[in-house]
């Protein structure tokens, strides 16, 4: 392997431990006298906080920290990881360190575009609440070769929007009497004769339905080689995230995840998107790689 290449590999590896590896929980701020109870309190108002970072970059990994600034609230969250939704193509991981602070990482080995909306979280307060009620820090920038990014991009939360439930026609209660399924994706066929990242949405077609698990607790397992993040915040969508630095060949079955519905399911039920595809080097994978799904009683 010649200098070069040892130390693109070196920077992709960095990027990884960057944003994806598990991000310290529970934390807080130091804010002893903030309650953060509402956000465990389902009757209290819930919002969507949307956050964009509004430099000028093209990013391969991202760490910020978002702070509420008023007295109580939270981010809402299963377990200690955040209820939040990647808006750019990358993979992401989210914990809420109390206190009304949330910590995201993303990392794209193809990197993404800014100035660009970044993600949105829920939260629940009580307080009356805008775009002013939030501090945004970006704590870690890298370019998609792994350099860091001088200045430091800037983040804002962009949007405050009543309410979480942004397809209200459709059943996500999830009651546990509802049949299990197996659903398979699989690569069926790329010009990349191995792909190093990989970007899906799984979109259930029908009126009811849910990804077993929520947020980034998924019930998904990788069947190749390849570091994994799949996010489901609820609705008929999950974002699956794959990446691997030797490759993952090609044609293969790449992830299994579980899905609950009451209604007949095949794969005509399913809308699988490749949202992003590179090469080991971070190269674009044009035209995309085709995928298919197979579905399977439990």
């Amino acid at each position: 392997m010649s200098s070069a290449r040892f130390g693109s590999s070196l920077a992709r590896r960095g990027l990884l431990s960057l944003a994806l590896l598990v991000l310290a929980a529970g934390c807080g701020d130091g804010n002893r006298s903030y309650d953060s109870s509402p956000a465990d309190d389902t009757n209290a108002p819930v919002y969507t906080v949307t956050v964009a970072v509004t430099s000028d970059a093209n990013l391969g990994a991202l760490q910020l920290e978002v702070r509420h600034r008023g007295d109580s609230g939270g981010f809402v969250a299963d377990g200690d990881r955040a209820r939040c939704q990647a808006e750019v193509t990358a993979i992401m991981a989210a914990n809420v360190l109390g206190h009304g602070s949330l910590k995201v990482g993303l990392v794209s080995l193809a990197g993404f575009r800014t100035p660009a909306t970044i993600v949105h979280c829920s939260f629940r307060t009580y307080e009356v609440i805008s775009t002013q009620s939030f501090d945004v820090d970006v704590t870690d920038a890298s370019d998609p070769n792994g350099d860091a990014v001088r200045p430091v991009p800037t983040a804002v939360v962009s949007s405050v929007v009543s309410g979480d439930d942004h397809d209200p026609d459709y059943d996500d209660s999830c009651d546990p009497s509802w049949r299990a399924y197996t659903l398979e994706i699989s690569v069926n066929q790329s010009s990349a004769p191995r792909i190093g990242a990989l970007q899906l949405e799984v979109t259930h077609l029908g009126d009811s339905g849910c990804f077993i698990g929520r947020g980034d607790q998924i019930d998904c397992v990788a069947l190749v080689d390849a570091l994994v993040a799949a996010n489901y915040p609820g609705e008929r969508t999950a974002k699956i995230g794959m990446i691997s630095l030797d490759g993952i060949p090609t044609p293969a079955a790449v992830i299994r995840c579980g899905f609950r519905t009451s209604e007949s399911l095949s794969p005509a039920s399913f809308l699988v998107e490749v949202m992003d595809a590179s090469t080991t080097g971070g190269d674009p994978i044009d035209p995309p790689p085709s995928v298919g799904i197979t579905v399977t009683g439990r």
